[in-house]
Parts: C-alpha cells; structure tokens; sequence
C-alpha cells in the first residue's frame, strides 16, 4: 500500500519536471496514448502527438498545447 502524502509528493514533482517540456508522443492513435494524454493535458507544457494515421481532435486540453503531426518517427524533418 502507497503512502498518501509520499504519492502526492511524487505526482507534484512529476508535474513540476515536466512544466515548460516539449513531449513527444508516438504512436499517438493508440489506447496507452491517448491514456498518457489525458494525465499530461493538465501540465502547461508542449505536447507533439505524432501518429502514422489522421489524428481525431483532442477535446479541451486544460493547459497543454496540443500539436498534431501525421508521418512516420524515423523521418527527422518531420520531428523538428
């Protein structure tokens, strides 16, 4: 069983290291994806969803910038 305090503590500290990041989710179509998005949207950070297929639109991302890429992770151009 976790501790409360130490989960909190470890989810604020999560949260603060990733605050200001530009992410990158690959794969981003599939079911662990859109699972991580959901828990990042609350972060203000920068999220690259990339995914080999058209992406559906992301309901109402709280502070998270959302960018949506279609292609492939091996084409270099397409990740800068």
């Amino acid at each position: 069983m976790h501790d409360g305090a130490a989960l909190a503590a470890g989810c604020a500290s999560w949260h603060d290291a990733l605050t200001g990041k530009r992410i990158l989710i690959t794969g981003a179509s599939g079911y662990l994806a859109a699972a991580l998005l959901s828990q990042l949207a609350a972060i203000d950070c920068r999220i690259v969803r990339l995914s080999g297929r058209a992406l559906s639109a992301m309901p109402g991302a709280a502070r998270a910038q959302v960018v949506d890429l279609e292609g492939d992770s091996r084409d270099a151009a397409l990740i800068e």
